[in-house]
């Protein structure tokens, strides 16, 4: 009898059990970008509708200190940054305390979120140690075509990356371009699992009346150039001049708002230019609903799975985006938007125009980016990730 009792009580040990996930990225929210954005999506899905357990490591993006926090339910501990490099945070003290704290934690599954150097590469062999690790690529090469970053960059990518894509249990790349290119080698761990959208909260409205609104959203700072914005105002001083009634919205924040402000005004465009700074929820909703057509004119295969796109898609808005990265995997050419070759101002601006003046045209896309769109809705997504981290814990 009492030995029955024990394996009872045994059993409801293990049945409540409460799995615990630790998430690891080089920056989390409140921070705002694509990889911070899908990294605290998935803590907080899986806290708030599995039931699971929760804690992230991350540096401090704002202050050279320590500092623990709890954020709705989930235990955040922001490392200490001793400095960085163009966009990396370098810490000396980060790999004795990732391994003291997942001493403590015990996770069941590890997520580690880059391609930001350092932190993945000091964390991944460590938590290895204690649980299976998924790796979520958020990027092609990292490589800019510019000197010194890619001096640096390239002996990490031929060096360093693949031992990072060998140490974990499974790589969740967010586009299939992945397996192109930097995974070609590890293609048997590989399962792309995109970041996802609430669709919901996105209504395909009727394009907007009055003056046409070419919009951008993303990152404004001097790190990310290859995001386009250069190209972008470049070509819109055609648009401009063929459409004047034609606007530039800009939606984001960052270091080079003011050279980008400056190079507006020196190009003429600067009184039919608007930078609204970052927007959220429902004002960034609102943006995509009073926005004619979204450009994403991006100049390096970093950009793999542009959320931005996805959201413009489920309002329902025509998007235009370069033939680079994993845009061409969101993009349809044709269908559900149109793609352009990245750096081709000239053929930017015509593409541009084109949508600005066929209201049929913009009107067939934007209905196709909608059911497109609804594909990767977050709940599908984190369905993805949780049979993944199932049969990896299970295993």
């Amino acid at each position: 009898m009492e030995q029955k009792m024990k394996h009872a009580q045994h059993d409801k040990q293990v049945t409540m059990h409460q799995k615990h996930l630790l998430v690891i990225a080089p920056y989390f929210y409140p921070k705002i970008g694509g990889m911070e954005n899908c990294a605290y999506t998935i803590a907080r899905r899986f806290h708030d509708v599995l039931g699971y357990r929760v804690t992230v490591i991350t540096s401090n993006h704002l202050a050279k200190e320590y500092l623990q926090e709890e954020l709705d339910g989930i235990i955040v501990h922001r490392l200490a940054p001793s400095f960085k490099i163009s966009n990396t945070p370098i810490g000396f003290s980060w790999r004795r305390t990732i391994k003291k704290l997942c001493n403590e934690i015990r996770p069941d599954i590890v997520n580690i979120h880059t391609p930001v150097p350092f932190m993945a590469d000091i964390a991944a062999p460590i938590c290895a140690m204690y649980a299976p690790v998924v790796l979520s690529y958020h990027a092609g090469s990292m490589r800019k075509g510019t000197l010194p970053e890619d001096a640096i960059i390239l002996p990490y990518e031929k060096i360093f990356l693949p031992m990072l894509f060998r140490t974990v249990s499974r790589i969740a790349p967010v586009s299939e371009y992945f397996s192109h290119t930097l995974g070609i080698a590890v293609k048997e761990k590989t399962a792309v699992i995109r970041p996802g959208i609430d669709t919901a909260r996105f209504t395909n409205t009727p394009l907007p009346d009055g003056d046409p609104v070419v919009m951008f959203v993303g990152r404004i700072e001097h790190s990310s150039a290859w995001k386009g914005i250069d190209e972008l105002l470049h070509a819109f001083v055609s648009v401009h001049t063929r459409m004047p009634r034609a606007r530039l919205r800009i939606v984001g924040g960052g270091d080079a708002v003011e050279h980008y402000t400056a190079l507006a005004h020196t190009l003429g465009i600067g009184d039919v230019t608007v930078f609204t700074g970052p927007q959220t929820g429902d004002a960034l909703i609102d943006a995509y609903r009073t926005s004619t057509v979204v450009v994403l004119p991006s100049t390096s295969d970093a950009e793999q799975s542009s959320v931005v796109l996805v959201e413009a898609m489920a309002s329902g808005r025509p998007v235009i985006g370069t033939r680079i990265g994993g845009t061409p995997f969101i993009i349809d050419n044709e269908k559900n938007g149109l793609l352009v070759p990245p750096k081709d101002v000239l053929a930017l601006a015509d593409t541009i125009v084109r949508v600005l003046s066929e209201k049929i045209l913009a009107t067939q896309l934007g209905t196709q980016a909608r059911i497109d769109a609804e594909a990767v809705d977050w709940e599908k997504q984190i369905r993805a990730y949780a049979h993944l981290f199932d049969t990896l814990i299970s295993s």
